[in-house]
Protein backbone atom coordinates (compact mmCIF):
# COMPACT_ATOMS: atom_id res chain seq x y z
CA UNK A 1 0.00 0.00 0.00
CA UNK A 2 1.50 3.25 -1.12
CA UNK A 3 -0.28 5.64 1.30
CA UNK A 4 0.05 3.50 4.41
CA UNK A 5 1.89 5.17 7.27
CA UNK A 6 4.52 2.86 8.69
CA UNK A 7 4.86 2.32 12.42
CA UNK A 8 7.87 4.65 12.46
CA UNK A 9 6.16 7.54 10.65
CA UNK A 10 4.10 10.06 12.54
CA UNK A 11 0.67 10.92 11.17
CA UNK A 12 0.26 14.45 9.82
CA UNK A 13 -0.91 17.00 12.37
CA UNK A 14 -4.38 17.28 10.80
CA UNK A 15 -4.79 13.51 11.06
CA UNK A 16 -3.80 13.59 14.73
CA UNK A 17 -6.40 16.29 15.43
CA UNK A 18 -9.06 14.36 13.51
CA UNK A 19 -8.21 11.17 15.42
CA UNK A 20 -8.42 13.05 18.74
CA UNK A 21 -11.84 14.46 17.81
CA UNK A 22 -13.18 11.06 16.75
CA UNK A 23 -11.92 9.49 19.98
CA UNK A 24 -13.63 12.19 22.04
CA UNK A 25 -16.88 11.83 20.11
CA UNK A 26 -16.81 8.07 20.73
CA UNK A 27 -16.15 8.60 24.44
CA UNK A 28 -18.93 11.17 24.61
CA UNK A 29 -21.45 8.96 22.82
CA UNK A 30 -20.57 5.98 24.98
CA UNK A 31 -21.12 8.11 28.07
CA UNK A 32 -17.60 7.60 29.29
CA UNK A 33 -16.64 11.24 29.32
CA UNK A 34 -13.07 10.03 29.23
CA UNK A 35 -10.51 12.76 29.54
CA UNK A 36 -12.98 15.58 29.10
CA UNK A 37 -16.59 16.62 29.40
CA UNK A 38 -16.26 18.77 26.34
CA UNK A 39 -15.62 17.75 22.77
CA UNK A 40 -13.29 20.72 22.35
CA UNK A 41 -9.68 19.97 21.54
CA UNK A 42 -7.35 21.39 24.16
CA UNK A 43 -9.43 20.50 27.22
CA UNK A 44 -7.66 17.52 28.72
CA UNK A 45 -9.13 17.10 32.17
CA UNK A 46 -12.67 16.33 33.27
CA UNK A 47 -12.13 18.47 36.36
CA UNK A 48 -10.28 21.32 34.70
CA UNK A 49 -12.19 23.36 32.16
CA UNK A 50 -9.80 25.68 30.38
CA UNK A 51 -10.44 29.23 29.29
CA UNK A 52 -10.00 29.53 25.54
CA UNK A 53 -8.68 32.63 23.82
CA UNK A 54 -8.51 34.16 20.36
CA UNK A 55 -4.93 35.21 21.04
CA UNK A 56 -1.82 33.50 19.79
CA UNK A 57 0.37 31.84 22.41
CA UNK A 58 2.90 34.67 22.59
CA UNK A 59 0.21 37.35 22.75
CA UNK A 60 -1.58 35.60 25.60
CA UNK A 61 1.64 35.21 27.56
CA UNK A 62 2.63 38.86 26.89
CA UNK A 63 -0.74 39.96 28.27
CA UNK A 64 -0.30 37.91 31.44
CA UNK A 65 3.28 39.10 31.79
CA UNK A 66 2.15 42.74 31.63
CA UNK A 67 -0.49 42.14 34.30
CA UNK A 68 2.06 40.31 36.44
CA UNK A 69 4.93 42.75 35.91
CA UNK A 70 2.76 45.78 36.70
CA UNK A 71 1.55 44.14 39.92
CA UNK A 72 -2.08 44.02 38.82
CA UNK A 73 -2.26 40.24 39.25
CA UNK A 74 0.09 38.22 41.43
CA UNK A 75 0.43 34.98 43.36
CA UNK A 76 3.36 36.05 45.51
CA UNK A 77 4.08 39.78 45.65
CA UNK A 78 7.30 39.29 47.62
CA UNK A 79 9.18 36.50 45.82
CA UNK A 80 9.45 37.49 42.12
CA UNK A 81 10.83 34.11 41.04
CA UNK A 82 8.08 32.19 42.82
CA UNK A 83 5.44 34.55 41.42
CA UNK A 84 6.67 33.98 37.86
CA UNK A 85 6.76 30.22 38.34
CA UNK A 86 3.21 30.16 39.72
CA UNK A 87 2.00 32.39 36.89
CA UNK A 88 3.50 30.08 34.30
CA UNK A 89 1.91 27.05 35.93
CA UNK A 90 -1.45 28.85 36.14
CA UNK A 91 -1.40 29.82 32.46
CA UNK A 92 -0.42 26.33 31.30
CA UNK A 93 -3.05 24.73 33.50
CA UNK A 94 -6.02 27.02 32.80
CA UNK A 95 -5.75 28.56 29.31
CA UNK A 96 -5.60 27.56 25.67
CA UNK A 97 -4.48 29.64 22.71
CA UNK A 98 -5.63 29.98 19.13
CA UNK A 99 -3.29 28.10 16.86
CA UNK A 100 -3.20 27.14 13.22
CA UNK A 101 -6.68 27.00 11.72
CA UNK A 102 -8.09 28.71 14.85
CA UNK A 103 -7.88 25.37 16.71
CA UNK A 104 -7.43 25.74 20.47
CA UNK A 105 -4.18 24.31 21.81
CA UNK A 106 -2.92 23.65 25.31
CA UNK A 107 -0.21 26.00 26.43
CA UNK A 108 3.05 24.28 27.23
CA UNK A 109 6.49 25.73 27.74
CA UNK A 110 5.83 29.34 28.73
CA UNK A 111 9.39 29.95 29.95
CA UNK A 112 10.72 31.07 26.58
CA UNK A 113 7.93 33.63 26.10
CA UNK A 114 8.30 34.92 29.66
CA UNK A 115 12.03 35.33 29.04
CA UNK A 116 11.32 37.22 25.82
CA UNK A 117 9.23 39.67 27.83
CA UNK A 118 12.21 40.47 30.03
CA UNK A 119 14.78 40.86 27.29
CA UNK A 120 15.31 43.67 24.83
CA UNK A 121 15.59 41.32 21.85
CA UNK A 122 11.83 41.17 21.42
CA UNK A 123 11.13 44.75 22.48
CA UNK A 124 9.67 45.76 19.09
CA UNK A 125 7.37 42.71 19.08
CA UNK A 126 6.09 43.64 22.53
CA UNK A 127 5.54 47.25 21.49
CA UNK A 128 3.48 46.10 18.47
CA UNK A 129 1.38 43.91 20.77
CA UNK A 130 0.88 46.76 23.25
CA UNK A 131 -0.21 49.07 20.43
CA UNK A 132 -2.69 46.45 19.24
CA UNK A 133 -4.06 46.07 22.77
CA UNK A 134 -4.26 49.86 23.25
CA UNK A 135 -6.27 50.16 20.00
CA UNK A 136 -8.66 47.51 21.33
CA UNK A 137 -9.07 49.38 24.63
CA UNK A 138 -9.55 52.71 22.83
CA UNK A 139 -12.22 51.14 20.63
CA UNK A 140 -14.03 49.90 23.73
CA UNK A 141 -13.73 53.36 25.29
CA UNK A 142 -15.24 54.97 22.17
CA UNK A 143 -18.16 52.54 22.23
CA UNK A 144 -18.82 53.37 25.86
CA UNK A 145 -18.67 57.10 25.17
CA UNK A 146 -21.26 56.75 22.38
CA UNK A 147 -23.82 55.07 24.62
Amino acid sequence: MKNKISDNDEAPYEMQILNERITRIEEFLLGKGGRCRSLAIGVESSTNTKCSSNLQKGELIYLFHILMEEGIWFFDNIDEKKNRSQFQYFIERHFTYSGEGKVQHNIMGTSRHFSECRGFTYKEKQIRYLEKFIRLLNSKKEKLNRT
